[in-house]
Order: structure tokens, then C-alpha cells, then sequence
């Protein structure tokens, strides 16, 4: 995202006016689905995420790959040109195709040894779940929403699903130091400048109080304040 916004800063730089920075950010998501024949990019409903979550099995993995790293691009792209459609949708769709990914390459590999494991459509509804409750920050909905979406058929998932879940939702938290991806998405530089300010205050408000509790008189010294 952080790259996309320097491009969009460089083609105000240039004079391209920031109110056709949306006609760009359209432009290149044509541009991708054209070149590249992936329709799944566009969202169209939930149609998109069904297809990946029931058909995770048969989709090429060139396939499953490509539409991960140009959902991600193309959806940076957009947020920094002011066509924020929401990140609730490209995180289902990301998350399932990287679960089904994830869910081919273990069959591959468990056909090899003899074993047999889940199939890919639980492992896309897993990643699915995994990779919005970690950037949305909505734990609850994203397990109820992928036993809805997946109609309740194999509760077996729910375990692993619940899992997934908690380990995303607690990585993201051990990595940023800041809001969600989710809450980035609609705030401004100056937004996002005046939330690390206050941030910084917070800390300091923090290690002041700490300073009164040891001082027995109540009191800090020029040093200390």
C-alpha cells in the first residue's frame, strides 16, 4: 500500500490531479484482468469465493497464485487511489485461494507418503477465515461466516478453523504497532500522522504515571518531566 501511495504522490508530482487518480486505479484493474484472463479479480458477490472454496481442488495452482498476487496489488492499488471498495472481500478471496494452495500442495505431498488428509475446500475455508479475522480483526464473524458460506457440511472443520483463527488474529497483533489493515484502509496521511501523535503521547502519559508511583512525594523533578 505504501508503495502504491508513492506512485499516486509521484503522478501528482507530474500533474495528474489527485480527482483522476480513481480513473488510473480503473484503468490498471482493467489492464490485469484483461492481459491476464482472471475475472475472479473483479467481485462480482460471493460467487468468486464459492467457486474457490468448492472448487479449491481443481484449480491450477499457477492459477490460485496469480490471483493472490495481483488481488493484493490491484487492491493497494485502489486504496491508495481512492477506490476503497473494503478490504472485507479481497481478504476472503486471498485467504481462500491461499488455503486452497496450501490444501493441494498437502494432498500432493500426503499421496506421496500414502497418507490421506482433508481436501483443499476445507483448507480454503480455513485460510479463508484465517486471512480476514487477521485483517479485519473480526475473529467471531470470520468463523461463523465460513460454516455459512461452506453450508455447514463438514463441521469437522471447525476445530482447525477456530484455530486458524485465534493464530491469525495473535500474529497480527504481535507484528503491528497500529491499527488494522481494515481501519487503514479509508484514513488519510495527516489521519494516519495524528494517530501515531497521540500514540506517542499515550506512552508517554504512561511513563509519567509510572515516574509519580515511585516518587513517594507525589512530584517529578525538571529531569524527569
Amino acid at each position: 500500500k505504501k508503495l502504491a501511495g508513492r506512485a499516486f504522490e509521484k503522478l501528482a508530482e507530474l500533474g495528474v490531479p489527485p480527482t483522476l487518480h480513481p480513473v488510473v486505479g480503473s484503468l490498471a484493474v482493467v489492464l490485469v484482468v484483461s492481459v491476464f484472463g482472471l475475472p475472479e479479480l473483479l467481485y462480482t458477490g460471493f460467487d468468486t469465493e464459492n467457486t474457490i472454496l468448492i472448487q479449491a481442488g481443481s484449480i491450477a495452482p499457477e492459477r490460485l497464485l496469480a490471483v493472490v498476487f495481483w488481488k493484493l496489488f490491484l487492491t493497494a492499488v485502489c486504496i491508495s487511489c481512492g477506490l476503497v471498495g473494503g478490504v472485507f472481500a479481497p481478504s476472503l478471496l486471498i485467504g481462500g485461494a491461499l488455503g486452497a494452495l496450501y490444501g493441494q500442495g498437502a494432498g500432493a505431498f500426503a499421496h506421496m507418503v500414502g497418507s490421506d488428509i482433508s481436501p483443499a475446500t476445507d483448507y480454503a475455508a480455513v485460510g479463508a477465515a484465517a486471512a480476514l479475522a487477521g485483517i479485519c480483526g473480526t475473529p467471531l464473524t470470520a468463523v461463523a461466516l465460513l460454516l455459512e458460506l461452506t453450508a455447514g457440511t463438514d463441521y469437522a472443520i471447525c476445530l482447525p478453523l477456530i484455530s486458524a483463527v485465534g493464530l491469525s488474529v495473535y500474529v497480527e497483533k504481535a507484528l503491528s504497532r497500529g491499527p488494522s489493515a481494515f481501519a487503514l484502509s479509508n484514513v488519510s496521511e495527516d489521519a494516519l500522522e495524528r494517530v501515531a501523535m497521540l500514540s506517542e503521547e499515550e506512552q508517554r502519559a504512561v511513563q509519567v504515571f509510572k515516574m509519580l508511583d515511585k516518587n513517594k512525594d507525589g512530584t517529578l523533578s525538571q529531569k524527569e518531566f
